[in-house]
């Protein structure tokens, strides 16, 4: 092999090996060819109008070594080039079709990078004086700088792609996009660069600057692959193959001496389940005032051409089912509505067939069509209902949409209700966010994109990461966790949170289009209502339980005779509903709080504002109780046992007549016992009084 082939080779084949990497990761619904080619083209290109940025760049470069190096570092290499790529990655897949999975993002932004990455390679390799210093030069930009550009691309890629699917941050994604890439390749350049300036001069801060440099690349790659596997785990489609990379790249990464597989940290996400079918109802606006123009065309003819493409991109897909329902439309000036195709498995062609023939005919009728809309789902089946409102704003009813909305959501029949404004601004007097999730729509190319964020809405999951937390820490508890719908107050999911205080919770995945009240059983329920999760990154909720324990027992004095577990009712304080029971000698969990005790014994003790702090046992000790014998004459007679409490009586029970000898447990203290023979007079009665002592028996002979 001559020296050029070698060196061609040398300078392409890491960048190849890394493109076939992220390809591969992408198993499901891989980018097309076609997109991904001219991609990587045009990152190839865009080393000119970085170049051209950094020489303007270098001519304001300090004097300093030191701070030229961090100059050259942050401002020449890493703004330039960051933003070269993130401005050519806006400008060729922002609007793209086939960018409509979360993954994606990370493929184009890869393709992009390594095309840069492959165009300095081959500068720098042919660059060099000689054979040997071309072949260095190769070796050692595959090993840090190549990979360095992958990684680069993976932050820029994974922000971009919640900037894409997340629209409510998407300026806070957007700069994130630029921002960490381009603090992360200006530490990257950085470290090297002062290396260099130091040289051998620096003695020891050149060995600190060497181990920066090796404990930063780390931090990389740990860094990048948590985001490509997070990512994979939010993917639209749910079904990724989770092969392992191909084995080269393992020896790849030892090869590098810097993330050793097997100390990778897992992310503690669980798997995405796969999505329930969803059924997507399309309430159609056309009314006379459709005809109206907007655009390059009338407004009906606009979401025609609109509706079309959107029923033809989702025709793959088996898991979502769409019915038509159409307002306005069957006799001029009428005010009627009617459901043209109702949902069924590849009912795609009566769809398309139906829209085509539309004509706009009569009045506006949003809020009886929505009203009518409940009863064309189909109630056999697990799905996810969503309704779609495309609307142009002119409202000839007089009917409340607010108020049909409300009930529509309350009937926990439909998930979500999204309203897609058209036409002039003006047109829409007002707001329509209490119907549903409203959105104007200025143009053609905006209606297009609403009506795919639906789509990728409807089939997002939402990750939570839910921790429990004692003090602050993770916490070592199993507790069962509801999520309720906030609006129609059933319960959506149902988890028990097992937790050994170490390993990281695992992941549930929530329908992002529903509001939550989430209750966590404890004693007592702690909840947090009115809880949104986004389908973008992990939602962390953390939730602060402050559990102590609370134990109540005997002291430890031997009996002859079997003592009670008594029941023991907790109350918050100064409530009178209860908590919970439990029984003597149990260990029960507590938030933190301060609680009202009633042990059911023999009299029934009480105690009031006992404090359970978190993390803390609280351990009350009680009295053991003593046995009273009563030993009753052969006349039948009737009794009442009273405790004494300072001179007040409370009656503890009555005696039974029928027994000879009564025992009874009860708790150390001063007892009265009035006796009296039935069918006597007053003057028969006899008053004992007696004391009780712990763990020892009181013998009462009423035959004396």
């Amino acid at each position: 092999m001559s020296f050029p082939i070698l060196l061609l080779v040398l300078s392409v084949a890491p960048v190849l090996f890394l493109l076939i990497f992220v390809y591969r990761k992408d198993s499901y619904e891989r980018e097309p060819l076609p997109l991904l080619l001219p991609t990587f083209v045009a990152g190839l290109l865009s080393a000119l109008p970085a170049a051209l940025m950094e020489s303007v760049m270098s001519l304001y470069q300090p004097a300093d070594p030191v701070g030229a190096s961090f100059y050259n570092g942050f401002c020449v290499a890493g703004f330039c080039e960051e933003l070269t790529k993130l401005l050519l990655l806006s400008w060729l897949i922002w609007r793209n079709r086939n960018f409509d999975e979360y993954f994606d993002g990370i493929v184009y932004a890869v393709f992009l990078s390594l095309g840069f990455a492959a165009s300095e390679n081959l500068m720098y390799v042919f660059g060099q004086d000689s054979f040997l210093s071309s072949f260095f030069t190769g070796s050692m930009r595959a090993l840090l700088a190549v990979p360095a550009h992958f990684l680069f691309a993976v932050v820029m890629g994974y922000h971009f792609t919640l900037a894409k699917f997340d629209p409510q941050h998407r300026t806070r994604h957007l700069f994130h996009a630029l921002f960490v890439p381009l603090l992360l390749h200006g530490t990257y350049d950085t470290l090297l660069m002062l290396s260099s300036a130091l040289g051998a001069d620096g003695g020891g801060v050149t060995g600190l600057l060497f181990v920066a440099f090796v404990v930063f690349d780390i931090y990389m790659w740990r860094w990048g692959m948590r985001r490509i596997r997070a990512l994979q785990e939010m993917s639209q489609q749910q079904h990724f193959d989770r092969s392992q990379p191909f084995a080269g790249f393992k020896w790849f990464c030892l090869l590098l001496l810097l993330l050793p597989l097997s100390g990778q940290a897992q992310t503690a996400r669980g798997e995405a389940p796969n999505p329930d079918k969803t059924r997507m109802l399309i309430i159609l606006n056309c009314s006379h005032s459709m005809w109206d123009a907007w655009q390059s065309d009338a407004k009906i003819k606009v979401t025609q051409k609109v509706l079309l493409r959107f029923l033809d991109s989702i025709a793959p897909h088996d898991d979502i089912e769409v019915a038509l329902r159409v307002f306005g439309h069957l006799n001029r000036g009428a005010y009627t509505t009617r459901l043209e195709v109702p949902f069924a498995p590849d009912n795609n062609y009566a769809l398309q067939s139906k829209i085509r023939t539309l004509v706009p005919n009569g009045g506006n009728t949003a809020a009886t069509a929505l009203t009518s809309s409940l009863n064309d789902f189909p109630t056999t089946g697990a799905s996810r209902n969503i309704i779609v409102i495309i609307t142009d704003g002119i409202d000839d009813s007089d009917g409340d949409i607010c108020t049909v909305a409300r009930h529509v959501q309350l009937s926990g029949i439909v998930v979500q209700t999204f309203i897609l404004g058209i036409g002039n601004p003006d047109d829409f007097r007002h707001s329509l966010d209490c119907a549903g999730t409203f959105s104007y729509l200025p143009d053609e190319a905006d209606y297009t994109e609403a009506l795919y964020d639906v789509f990728r809405r409807s089939e997002a999951r939402a990750p939570v990461v839910l921790q429990l937390l004692q003090n602050g820490a993770q916490y070592e508890t199993v507790t069962p966790v509801v999520f309720y719908n906030h609006a129609t107050q059933v319960a959506q999911y149902t988890v028990l949170y097992c937790s050994d205080g170490i390993q990281s919770p695992d992941t549930l995945w929530v329908d992002p289009l529903v509001e939550y009240d989430v209750v966590v059983g404890a004693q007592p329920a702690i909840r947090r209502d009115g809880l949104h999760f986004h389908s973008g990154d992990a939602n962390n909720l953390s939730i602060e339980v402050g559990e102590g324990s609370l134990r109540l027992f005997h002291s430890a004095q031997r009996t002859t005779w079997p003592v009670p577990q008594y029941d023991v009712l907790v109350r918050r304080h100064g409530d009178a509903a209860l908590l919970f029971r439990q029984r003597m000698g149990e260990r029960s969990q507590l938030c933190a709080g301060s609680y009202d005790i009633d042990i059911l014994s023999q009299p029934r003790m009480h105690l009031d504002n006992i404090t359970i702090q978190a993390g803390n046992a609280t351990d009350i000790e009680l009295p053991m109780p003593g046995l009273l014998n009563v030993i009753k004459p052969r006349v039948l007679s009737d009794g009442v046992l009273f405790v004494d409490r300072d001179g007040v009586l409370e009656e503890v029970c009555r005696l039974n007549p029928n027994l000879a000898v009564e025992r009874l447990v009860l708790l150390p203290g001063k007892y009265v016992i009035v006796i009296k023979p039935q069918n006597s007079s007053y003057q028969k009665e006899k008053t004992h009084r007696i004391t009780i002592t712990p763990a020892q028996i009181t013998n009462l002979n009423l035959t004396e």
